[in-house]
This record gives structure tokens, sequence and C-alpha cells, in this order.
């Protein structure tokens, strides 16, 4: 191929080629470099909205500790998993997106209903107790939708999204389980410091 590029050069002929495997290959480069750019800018944004919209750093750096956690834990599982299915760069990217994503929104829902109760006047152990009751239910349902939904990619029969099917289940299975166990042990742990305070209001 080179060589016809450089003869047809010569000759002012452009000399392209095309087919099943150029037509995967730069199609894969293209998506493996915006989810690439995608992965640098996530992580700063998230931080950066959750510090608007809570106004404390705690509150903010929460979310996305307990998201990355959970993508570093999906990661390790993944591993296993690629020695019975070949995975694709990318799959490790969508998972990582997707782990930020599940990780930050499951954990809102904790705080929001947590803040809410707090504002209402209850205490931090009552306040953690109903957040739990409720948001924790909520997110149960919430993981285990998504991840009914992620398993209709291995219906389409292609390698790429079983592989990333197998990437967002696990992941938002691990961020599942964080949010409710780990998240109120947290909660309750700065609760009894002193430390949410900066978490909710006063």
């Amino acid at each position: 191929m080179a060589e016809a590029g450089e003869k047809g050069a010569a000759h002012g002929i452009a000399v392209h080629q095309f087919g099943d495997a150029s037509s995967e290959k730069h199609l894969s480069d293209l998506l493996a470099d915006d989810l690439r750019k995608a992965e640098f800018t996530a992580v700063p944004l998230a931080l950066g909205i959750l510090l608007i919209a809570f106004g404390a750093v705690v509150a903010a750096l929460l979310p996305v500790g307990l998201a990355l956690t959970a993508c570093v834990a999906a990661f390790g599982l993944l591993s296993l998993a690629s020695h019975q299915l070949h995975l694709f760069e990318t799959t490790y990217s969508v998972m990582f997106l997707m782990g930020l994503a599940v990780g930050v929104d499951y954990c809102l829902f904790y705080l929001r209903r947590e803040r809410d109760e707090r504002a209402a006047g209850r205490d931090a152990g009552t306040a953690l107790r109903i957040a739990a009751a409720t948001s924790g239910r909520a997110v149960l349902v919430s993981g285990l939708t998504v991840m009914v939904a992620m398993a209709g990619m291995f219906l389409s029969g292609l390698l790429l999204f079983k592989g990333f099917a197998v990437a967002t289940i696990l992941v938002v299975c691990v961020a599942m389980a964080g949010s409710v166990t780990v998240l109120p042990a947290l909660l309750a742990a700065g609760s009894a410091t002193g430390s949410t305070r900066a978490v909710s209001p006063s």
C-alpha cells in the first residue's frame, strides 16, 4: 500500500484503502481518542460541578472518591474476565466513564436525602437511617435496572458490545454495593467525628 501510494503520488494520484479491517481500525482509533479525552475531563468537571452544588470540599470529594474506588475494583474484576473474553481498549474507557457516572449519582442520592433530613431538624443518626431506608432502596433498584439494560448488549452478537456489557455490569454492581455499604459507614463515621458539617447543613 505504501509503495502504491508513493508511485501514485509521483503521478499526482492519491491512493487510499478501505475495507472491513481498515474502517474498523479507523473508527476504533477515533472512538479511543474521544473516550481518552473524556476521561481526562470527566473527573475535574465532576469535581467543579459538585463544589458549586454543595459548596464544600468533603461533599464534593466523597461522590468522586466513591466512583473512582468503584472503577478501580471493577478494573481488577475485569482483568479476570479478560481471560475468557477478548476486550478492546475502548472497553476500559467506557467502564471508567460509566463507573464515574453511576458512582457519583448513587452517592448524591444519599447526600441529598441526608441534607434534607438534617435541614428538617433531625439528628445525624436519624437522618442517616432515613437516607439508608429510602435512598438505599432507590440505589438498589436503579443499579439492578441499569445492569439489566446493559445486559441487552449481549444480544448484539458483537464482541465489542459483549465486552461493554461485562464491563458496565461489573462497575455498576461494584458502585451499587459500595453505595449501600461503604458510603453509609463513611457518613456515620463522619457524623461521629463531626466532619459531616462539611457535608450537611448545621
